[in-house]
């Protein structure tokens, strides 16, 4: 269970832009990566942000630099929020 971000390769442009963009939104505040604590561990990637389009966005982004379908957005109070359970993602 290892994970890597995409190599620099001109057939990987696409990935490359999600993964700069989802860089984009941890490195901003919108997102978050945190690991609970507790017998079960979880690690977990979140976006949060009142804007539920841009939500929608770096949901569909993240989603495509894991490989997976996106999650369904839920609503936390005023904001709207994409949650990963992504151990590989959040290890590297």
């Amino acid at each position: 269970m290892t994970w890597a971000p995409p190599e620099l390769r001109p057939e990987n442009l696409e990935a490359l832009k999600d993964f700069a963009y989802v860089l984009g939104w941890l490195i901003k505040g919108d997102g978050s990566v945190f690991v609970t604590s507790g017998r079960k561990k979880r690690f977990i990637v979140k976006f949060k942000c009142k804007n539920r389009s841009a939500v929608v966005q770096a949901n569909k982004a993240f989603a495509r630099v894991l490989g997976r379908t996106p999650n369904r957005l839920v609503r936390d109070g005023h904001y709207w929020v994409a949650i990963y359970h992504a151990k590989a993602f959040v290890i590297w």
